[in-house]
């Protein structure tokens, strides 16, 4: 049985880390993250404060335990790899399950983060999950 995760969280007090080669270092952790914990990702997205990423959980791994080592090995990564660049993620995060029969419009809705924030054009129920901290 499969188990698909749309997470959602912040940089810290919302500030517009999320750019250039940040983006790219955090978006590349965060799929070998997945990879290593043997957890399928399916789309990741966002704007400068915030991402979105739809995974299907392994059977081996909590959400709450990808999430904590999605986030803290991403921003040990950021100050590794780029010395003098700040980041931090925000302590809590965003977790809804999603019907197999929904991922095609949830994964479109995710790798649109930018032509939608632009346009205003944002999906309540996607952007604001229950927070967990």
């Amino acid at each position: 049985e499969a188990v698909y995760l749309h997470l959602v969280w912040k940089t810290w007090d919302k500030t517009p880390l999320l750019k250039d080669e940040v983006k790219t270092t955090i978006y590349d952790s965060l799929l070998a993250k997945c990879k290593e914990l043997k957890c399928h990702s399916l789309a990741i997205g966002g704007v400068e404060d915030h991402l979105h990423l739809l995974v299907k959980l392994h059977s081996t791994v909590s959400y709450s335990q990808l999430v904590k080592e999605l986030k803290g090995s991403s921003s040990h990564l950021v100050q590794t790899a780029l010395p003098g660049k700040y980041f931090k993620w925000q302590g809590s995060y965003g977790a809804i399950s999603v019907s197999p029969t929904a991922l095609n419009e949830v994964i479109a809705y995710i790798e649109n983060q930018e032509s939608h924030h632009q346009r205003n054009y944002l999906r309540e129920e996607l952007e604001t999950v229950e927070t967990i901290d």
